[in-house]
């Protein structure tokens, strides 16, 4: 398996849990009255995984080192400080004082947040030949089902719906999504609450004083299946979506016209929003594909005149062609006439002045000058509120200037712009590619709604209500390895869907095996310690386990249960040189069973005691509590032949409207032919008609899907369902890579299946259970102990690196900035200030300078009005959080997790050496003994079970 290493989850959790709050904490994590992570955010104990446990094991481990690296934090002081200073030069002939610009005073502050950028990971798991769909590991998919699909609500509060929904009952309008494909319904949600990038994000407008909240998800549809050609069991995705939802809690999103938003529009229509109340000039965060980008403007969202159509209040819906702009901000902030603003490209640029009215929108532009790195003047240009310009001049300088806002200086009121110097802006346009002209398969889709207050009722947006950017490209061969990203442009590539392929690394295999013996003398086996014998001269098949069988059914004089690993088969129908001095042993064919102590038992097809025909089992408990491995011979008509093989359970089917039970068995044959001359071939079963067996190729089997009965098999008369469409199950088997039979359904009859579908060598069943090979006289299966699945992992691109967000605003006093989405914000509550003597030049063209006295300004951080906030860093992992009990690590000092029974794990064994813990007794076991707490159970889920007992018992 290509997976996650449990060594490094503990450090990948920690970073995400961190990300996720921007309120100050202290750590601390208790078991009862022992310190599993002190005050600081250190872990004080370490989780140790015995080197054989099963994989619920480790995921025990994994969950309980994820909940102390939740914990690895503490807190820490955020410190604004004040940048700069005031100076001024002149004669000192004279003394004077000098005023300061009402208005114009400014603080600059450097914010970091740390944790910003972490890399979270989800893993999820499938059955074999599964869909990846809302109902994992159950092999079926119905689009009508909510249990299967995120189906299109009409409740428009509910965020846990299909990303398209526009909550009338249909996609919304202009997508190009459609509601009546399976792949785009029946989706898997990666969100919030399984992937910690995506904690729900707040959105802060300063300027209207409002906050919203923001939601994001990746949706995906996909399934594995096997490719016979390939031999290989790849993944496949149909349709992926990553859908940003704002105001999650259920209102309409976000105001386009957040200045005013009870008057976006006239009567006639029109969008009347002031420059400045518009939602582009306030300045807003969101949420993008990982990191935080500002909506620069809006563009084509509304029609003059009443033009969209919408007809009910609280509808999602699309206006074609409508753009969102998102922008990165390398450096922003509230520039007086004279500042200066830096680019990360050395350009530099001055506000020189603010225009007078110009145009029909009476709009005041920013008059600005470039400066190179010398500060050699370049060029002058003008640039819009609203406006974002990449061509400065005209002149090749890197620098894209967008102004958000202006103040023209009325009434001898400071002159100053709200501007940015962008590293990166993006077009989003509905119905279009992701970024228009460029090589990627994803599309947009923004909607929108409004509330109808205009007299045009319900027909212009008032409201951004989500960003959609999806893909119905498949990938349908993906190899353990394979990422499908999203997006697929690599400068915009930030989360990865991985596929691992079958998660087979701690699997137990049995090398199940089935071969054609010709003795070169007499073979004899003393049945019953020596109550007859049987002896022959001719080929048997001889059945071998590297594990266990168990046979419960003996002739008259041989009654109970016994245990072992080999047993061998006898055609005496057509076997001229068979004999026995043993009683009461009629029928076409026997069994020798060898018991675990080398004793021979016999067994016929009449005293099976199985009601399908000639049938001679065995429990077969490694691959399941019903599997069997078995043989008969039912064509009565046709002597020589005899089928069977493995059946064995394939794991949960779990459709609740079929006919079939929860569970489906696997049934992988192939046929034994004797000649009537003492000789045996091998080979799969070809079905001509009922009744007519042949031979087929010696290097395939059948595979059969059954529905799964006490024994195993079916019985007589008994419907055998494989995968059809319409009546009983609903997979479409052969879509997934397993060919489907014809009737819908299939009549197990004495003369054996009526249709059969052939897999050649490399075949892996749902189960896991692997034809290795065929010949005439051998065939070879692996045989997992437990129901193999295939597992996925959801990811960002970039390494847990925790890197710190550092924004930069400039401000006036009494302005607020939000942080990002990180629901920071930064609130200038005064700038104190006192002026000194200054010295004033009385010569001829000189002028008067001053140098204040800087020492009292200060700049404050909100909400708490002192210099410095309380936030929360994480603590520095230097160690792992899990070991396995063959690692060399102290276990005498800390503290120590021991997971896992102490079948499994040599330190639970020791630690409970000597105390009162009972497995047998208790099956569910978390007791402290000296500095150990063992979490183990009897079985896998009783572990489990512990691990959930010990997470509810810890206390911060």
């Amino acid at each position: 398996m290509k997976g996650i290493n449990l060594k490094k989850i503990g450090a990948i959790v920690a970073g995400a849990t961190i990300l996720a709050s921007s309120v100050a904490f202290a750590g601390g994590l208790m078991y009862q009255n022992t310190e599993l992570v002190n005050e600081n955010g250190e872990p004080l104990a370490k989780v140790i995984l015995g080197a054989g446990s099963q994989a619920v094991d480790g995921v025990v481990s994994a969950a309980i080192s994820n909940r102390m690296a939740n914990e690895a934090y503490k807190s820490a002081t955020l410190t604004a400080e004040v940048v700069g200073e005031a100076t001024c030069s002149g004669s000192a002939e004279a003394c004077g004082t000098c005023d300061i610009v009402e208005g114009s005073e400014t603080v600059t502050l450097e914010i970091t947040v740390p944790g910003a950028g972490v890399e979270g990971v989800h893993e999820f798991v499938t059955a074999i030949g599964d869909y990846v769909d809302r109902g994992l590991e159950n092999r079926y998919t119905v689009i009508g089902d909510s249990d299967e699909g995120y189906t299109v609500y009409d409740d428009f509060e509910d965020s846990d719906a299909n990303p398209f929904q526009n909550v009338l009952g249909f996609e919304m309008t202009f997508s190009d999504f459609d509601p009546t494909d399976v792949e785009q319904v029946a989706m898997y949600d990666i969100g919030a609450g399984n992937f910690g990038p995506f904690h729900e994000a707040t959105i802060s407008d300063s300027k209207s004083g409002k906050e919203y909240k923001e939601q994001q998800d990746v949706w995906i549809h996909g399934n594995n299946h096997w490719d016979e050609g390939d031999t290989e069991v790849y993944g496949e995705v149909d349709f992926m979506a990553y859908s940003a939802l704002f105001d999650s809690t259920g209102d309409y999103g976000i105001p386009v016209c957040p200045g005013d938003e009870t008057s976006a529009y006239d009567g006639l229509g029109d969008f009347v929003c002031g420059d400045l109340d518009t939602l582009p000039a306030h300045r807003v965060y969101v949420s993008f594909m990982g990191e935080d980008w500002v909506i620069s403007e809006l563009e084509n969202f509304w029609n003059s005149g009443c033009g969209t159509g919408q007809s009910t209040d609280q509808e999602v819906f699309e206006v074609d062609g409508a753009i969102v702009h998102l922008a990165k901000e390398a450096v922003s902030g509230i520039i007086n006439v004279g500042e200066i603003m830096e680019s990360p490209s050395g350009y530099k640029v001055r506000l020189d002045d603010i225009s007078r009215e110009v145009g029909m929108a009476n709009s005041h532009p920013a008059i600005i000058t470039v400066l190179d790195a010398n500060d050699n003047e370049i060029c002058q240009d003008q640039v819009y509120p609203g406006q974002t310009k990449d061509d400065l001049c005209d002149e090749a300088t890197g620098v894209k200037l967008h102004v958000y806002q202006t103040a023209p200086g009325l009434n001898f009121i400071a002159k100053w712009a709200e501007m940015a110097i962008y590293k990166d802006e993006i077009e989003l346009e509905s119905g279009d590619d992701f970024l228009d002209d460029s090589d990627t398969d994803w599309e947009v889709a923004i909607g929108w709604t409004t509330k109808g207050d205009d007299l045009c009722g319900y027909d212009n947006p008032e409201y951004l209500r989500n960003i959609i950017l999806w893909t119905d490209e498949e990938e349908d061969e993906m190899e353990a390895g394979d990422v499908f990203p999203v997006v697929d442009l690599a400068d915009y590539e930030v989360y990865d869907l991985t596929y691992n392929g079958i998660d087979d690394e701690n699997t137990d295999w049995d090398d199940l095996k089935f071969k054609v013996q010709t003795p070169s003398s007499t073979k004899k086996w003393d049945i019953d310690d020596g109550t007859c014998e049987v002896w022959t001269d001719d080929a048997y098949l001889e059945v071998t386990t590297n594990m266990e069988f168990k046979v419960e059914y003996f002739s008259t004089t041989n009654v109970g249960t016994v245990r072992g690993d080999k047993a061998w088969y006898l055609d005496v129908s057509n076997s001229p040189s068979i004999w026995t001095d043993c009683p009461n042993t009629p029928g076409d064919m026997w069994m020798i069973f060898e018991d675990d102590d080398g004793d021979y038992f016999l067994y016929d097809d009449i005293d099976s005691g199985i009601n399908m025909g000639s049938m001679l089992p065995m429990k077969y408990k490694h691959a399941g509590s019903s599997a069997v491995v078995g043989f008969y011979a039912p064509w009565a008509a046709t002597t020589g032949y005899m089928e069977g093989g493995v059946a064995h359970p394939a794991g949960k089917w779990d459709d609740p409207d079929s006919n079939i039970g929860d569970d489906i068995s696997d049934a992988l044959t192939f046929m034994v032919y004797c000649d009537g001359l003492g000789d045996c071939e091998l080979g799969a079963p070809d079905y001509v008609g009922a009744g007519s067996p042949q031979l087929g190729d010696d290097d395939q089997i059948s595979y059969v899907v059954l529905e799964e009965s006490a024994d195993g098999v079916t019985d007589d008369g008994a419907t055998c369902y494989v995968a059809t469409t319409g009546v009983g199950p609903t997979v479409p088997f052969n879509v997934l890579g397993y060919k489907s039979a014809q009737p819908a359904n299939w009549q197990c009859t004495a003369e054996g299946p009526l249709l059969d579908s052939q897999y050649d060598e490399g075949f892996i069943s749902m189960r896991g259970t692997k034809f290795q090979s065929g010949s005439d006289n051998e065939y070879k299966f692996k045989v997992p102990g437990s129901v193999l699945k295939t597992t996925w992992t959801f990811s960002t691109v970039a390494a847990a690196d925790a890197t710190a967000d550092t924004s930069t605003f400039t401000l006036h006093e009494g302005e607020t900035a939000a942080v990002g989405t990180t629901g920071v914000s930064v609130h200038v509550l005064s700038i104190d200030q006192q002026l000194t003597p200054c010295s004033a030049g009385t010569g001829a063209g000189e002028a008067p300078a001053c140098t204040p006295d800087m020492s009292t300004v200060s700049a404050v951080v909100m909400p708490n009005n002192a210099p410095s906030v309380e936030t929360i860093v994480p603590y520095s992992l230097t160690s792992n959080l899990v070991y396995l009990d063959t690692d060399n690590v102290a276990l005498d000092t800390g503290v120590i997790i021991t997971v896992g029974g102490d079948k499994v794990n040599t330190v639970t064994k020791d630690a409970i050496a000597g105390s009162d813990v009972d497995f047998e007794a208790t099956p569910v076991v978390v007791k402290q003994i000296g500095n150990k707490i063992v979490v183990a159970g009897l079985t896998g889920p009783d572990t489990a079970a512990a691990g959930e007992q010990f997470l509810s018992e810890l206390t911060n």
